[in-house]
Parts: structure tokens; sequence; C-alpha cells
């Protein structure tokens, strides 16, 4: 759960503006023997550290071709997320990723899509397959969390659950048809579905309904899931899983003493990306695992809590949010080889949270 800091948010801070892909940023080094070290919050923004580690496998290579929608225009991502505000309440920001394809991208400025006081510093987002309505959770009448749905500019709100059980987490459906998130009002924890055809709410996962689930995101390209769940009922830690959309063909990905966190399945349905504490003596690592298969380390940094990853529909990508000596989160991209990682926003005494990623189609 992410600590509530209503602190002023300064939206000049964005220390990559809107310059071209080839805007002077520092030299991309080599790839390493390390993972992907996240400069500490007293470096430069534009610094970059580009360190790999595999640790029993060789990094898949990078899809290099930019997708188009079926009307021949080249697909844009925005990265988005919720921050404070100095003169109202949270609002929804956005940085337009261009040239995703390319290293570094364009990364734009931080832009204010709309604030309500229904948003609040503990909300996490979800966009529709079109990008064009936002689903998010609010702790407005806690306890309990309400979904609501919105336009790009915050118009047209509907309460979601508003005669459902409350929850968070929400999770739009690639086909754009429903809509999952978790909710723990009556215990044990389950993942629900609503349907934005025939607003129907249907019980999800009904065999990892027991295990006190605190989440679940979609496969972009296979009928797959996965969530965070506790393997018995020791509650020892939790795990990582991957399974079908009724359920079945649960797997395990992870089996670690320590807990794993906030997993989120690649586009394809292949690896999952998670935080961990993998290193001793520091602060969570970004990990990726293949469904059956190997693990290597994302992203590491000592000095800080790296967390609430999120990867890119297209592009290969993954966004996260690191915090700062200050108080506040700055949110970064990485390469999902681990070779490439920019700063996104610098603004280390603000706090913002709930990354998620905006797929323009025109």
């Amino acid at each position: 759960m992410r600590t509530n800091a209503h602190i002023p948010i300064l939206l000049c801070t964005l220390l990559i503006g809107l310059s071209a892909c080839n805007s002077g940023r520092s030299p991309v080094y080599p790839i390493g023997d390390n993972p992907a070290e996240i400069p500490p919050v007293t470096q430069s923004a534009v610094t970059e550290k580009v360190e790999q580690s595999t640790t029993t496998s060789d990094s898949p290579p990078l899809d290099t071709a930019t997708p188009k929608a079926a009307s021949g225009y080249i697909m844009e991502l925005e990265v988005t997320f919720v921050a404070a505000r100095q003169d109202g309440p949270p609002g929804i920001y956005a940085v337009r990723l261009g040239c995703p394809d390319e290293n570094p991208p364009c990364i734009g400025e931080m832009q204010l899509l709309f604030a309500d006081r229904l948003i609040t510093t503990q909300s996490y987002l979800s966009w529709s397959p079109e990008g064009d309505r936002v689903v998010f959770s609010s702790t407005e009448g806690y306890p309990g969390q309400n979904l609501y749905i919105a336009s790009v500019d915050g118009s047209d709100m509907l309460n979601l659950t508003e005669s459902f059980p409350k929850g968070e987490f929400p999770a739009w459906s690639p086909d754009g048809s429903q809509i999952l998130y978790t909710s723990c009002q009556d215990l044990p924890c389950r993942i629900f579905s609503i349907s934005l055809e025939d607003g129907q709410l249907r019980t999800f996962l009904d065999k990892a309904s027991v295990l006190s689930v605190p989440g679940a995101v979609w496969a972009v390209d296979r009928p797959l899931l996965t969530f965070n769940a506790y393997p018995d009922e020791r509650l020892d830690a939790l795990q990582v899983f991957v399974s079908n959309l009724d359920g079945s063909d649960l797997i395990q990905v992870t089996n670690g003493e320590e807990s794993s966190y906030a997993p989120w399945i690649s586009p394809d349905g292949q690896e999952v990306v998670y935080m961990s504490f993998f290193h001793t003596n520091s602060g969570q690592d970004l990990l990726i695992s293949e469904i059956e298969g190997d693990t290597r380390i994302l992203a590491t940094n000592p000095d800080g809590t790296l967390s609430e990853p999120a990867w890119s529909p297209i592009g290969g990508w993954i966004v996260f949010k690191r915090h700062t000596e200050e108080g506040g989160t700055d949110l970064f991209i990485v390469r999902e080889d681990g070779s490439h990682v920019y700063q996104v926003t610098d603004t280390p005494d603000v706090w913002e949270g709930g990354p998620a990623w905006r797929l323009i189609v025109p």
C-alpha cells in the first residue's frame, strides 16, 4: 500500500523536455555484467548507467519493428501516473514517449490530463485499449475503494462499483470488454470481473480466490493474466502466479523466501516483471522471470526502493517508480532487456505513483 503524501507538485520539473531523440543526453554505455543500476537522486536526471545482469540466461532480443494501427498510423505511448498538486486535489498526468524503438526515446513534458477530488495518491490506473478512457481506484468514502471510469479530460465520470463490492487494482481487458479488480471487502480477497457490455459482475479465478490476491494484470497478446497470491495458508511470502483467464493451468512463477510483489506480464505472455528483495542489504529490485524458466535482474538500486513496474504494450519498455530521500518518488523507464534506463520525472519531493501505459491509437 502506498503512503499518502500531500506535497506540492512542481509542474516544470521534468528535466527531459520535448526535444528530439538526439537531444544531447549522456552517451549510452555498453551492456556490462551488472544489472541496470538507477542513478542516485543527487545525480543529473539525464545520467545513464546502462548495465545488465543475466543470472541464468541471455537477454531476449528486442523487437525493433514499430507496431502500427490497422489504418497504417504509428501508435504512440504515454506514461501516465497520479501525482499530488499544490493548488488542488491530485491529478492524472501523462508524459509522451515518442519514437519508442529508439535509444533514447523522445520523452515529452509532463502534462496534466485532469484533476479531481476522487483521485488520491493511492489511486491506481488502467486505460482502455483505444486510450480514450481511464479507470481508476478512489479512496473517497473509505473504507473500501470505488472504481471510476472517465474520459481523458475527466468528463463522463461513472462510478463503476457503486452497487458492487469495493476494490482496487483495476485492469482493463485488451479487448475492452471487461475490467478486473481486486476486492478485500469480504475476506478472503477475490478478483472480480465487470462486463462493460452487460454490466454483470462475475467472480474471477475461483481457485485463487482463497489465496488473498492483491491484484491481477492481463497479457496483451495471449489469454493469460498474472497476480500475487500466498501459495498456502501459512502466509509466509507472496508469490507470483500465472493462469488462464478462467483460472485453469495455474503456474507458480516464483518460489522464494522473500515476497514478490506487483507482477506485470509481458505483452506476449512469456515473462513476468515484479519486485522483490533480491540483494542482501539493498532496496527492492526489479526482476524478470520466464513463466517456466530462468530469472534475471532487470534493475537494482541499493540507495532506494524500486516498485510498481508496468510493461508497455509496445516498444519493449518497463516503467517503474523509485523512492527518493526527499520523501517523494520519481519515474524511470528501462528496456525489457535491461540495456537502457532513462529518468522520466525529476520531482524528488513529490509523490508520484500508479504508473500505467496509455496506448494512443490514431
